[in-house]
């Protein structure tokens, strides 16, 4: 599992990768074991190292260079003026206090604090997910795509996509391509590079 510490151990961008691989190794049998999911239910380590690989705005140049992580413009919510840290944490008051809502666009935290933010928004996500999904019999491959997407688009932007996994739709696959598209400065629907 990714712990706090074997995410501090990594100390490259390379490292994560050599992670994904592993993770990627260890869940090749249980990702096609269906379950039903309820409040328990969490994602697989491998989406953990994926969404770190992807979110990742350089964390590990700057944890070397010294250990302050700083918010940036999300850039995949940029017409919103949206601001997030590290691994994609969003700062808003579900993940953050108002104080530091306020001071999104200039705030910053220690890499460690950034990971305990990171597990700490994993746990909200999954609630999120668990809460939508509760009653579904999905794979840990079906459940780690809704999750990704709802970690990367919120929970309440993919209400179609909840809607087709729970009355097990053929237009599941369709509905996660929807999200491939983001709205840009310009106003005009671009593919996401996250999703």
């Amino acid at each position: 599992s990714v712990s706090s510490s074997t995410i501090a151990a990594l100390s490259s961008f390379d490292d994560v990768d050599k992670l994904v691989v592993e993770l990627k190794k260890s869940i090749a049998v249980t990702a096609t074991t269906p379950f039903t999911v309820g409040s328990s239910s969490k994602p697989s380590d491998f989406i953990k190292g994926m969404i770190m690989n992807f979110e990742n705005q350089d964390v590990y140049s700057k944890r070397e260079k010294k250990p302050v992580v700083k918010s940036y413009l999300d850039p995949e919510n940029n017409t919103k003026g949206l601001y997030s840290i590290g691994y994609g944490i969003q700062i808003n008051t579900q993940n953050f206090d108002e104080a530091t809502y306020a001071k999104r666009s200039t705030y910053t935290m220690s890499y460690d604090d950034m990971i305990k933010k990171y597990e700490y928004a994993l746990s909200l996500k999954a609630k999120d997910v668990n809460d939508n999904l509760a009653g579904a019999v999905l794979t840990q491959a079906q459940y780690d795509a809704v999750f990704d997407v709802a970690y990367t688009v919120g929970i309440g932007g993919i209400t179609g996509l909840i809607k087709a996994v729970m009355s097990k739709s053929s237009d599941v696959p369709s509905k996660i391509i929807e999200y491939r598209k983001t709205t840009n400065k310009a106003g005009v629907k671009v593919e996401a590079p996250g999703l």
